[in-house]
């Protein structure tokens, strides 16, 4: 083979591997679009259980989002709690510092948040381990 042939063969091999742009498109079924409160580390889904989840829309206009959350574990256990408040598009709006939050064992706990944006209409309330 020729030097030109190898050449000629390595700009149609490269030209053909390129190919059209990728397209991303949003995915609808990601457990962030589906789920209000997402436990984000593997052992919590094994000893939390989500009680009750209510947002109100207070008088000023601000949502309020409520949470209670069951320990079933045997110990305490130390987490860091984030909310994220999002518009009507779903794009968001606010985010809340990570917070710790102590679940007592074998109990109930009660979270409550309030967006401070009154464009929020909708939230995810993220939990993980206390890093």
């Amino acid at each position: 083979m020729s030097r030109w042939s190898f050449i000629l063969f390595v700009t149609v091999l490269f030209a053909a591997s390129c190919g059209r742009p990728y397209r991303t498109e949003a995915t609808k079924s990601a457990p962030q679009e589906t789920e209000k409160v997402l436990l984000l580390d593997h052992g919590l889904t094994y000893y939390f259980n989500i009680v009750k989840q209510k947002a109100d829309r207070l008088p000023g206009g601000q949502l309020q989002v409520k949470l209670e959350v069951e320990n079933e574990e045997d110990k305490d256990v130390w987490t860091d709690v984030q909310v994220i408040f999002r518009a009507e598009d779903g794009f968001e709006v606010e985010k809340t510092d990570w917070e710790p939050v102590l679940f007592h064992r074998r109990t109930v706990t009660s979270y409550q948040k309030n967006s401070l944006n009154p464009k929020a209409a909708d939230y995810r309330v993220l939990i993980r381990n206390a890093k």
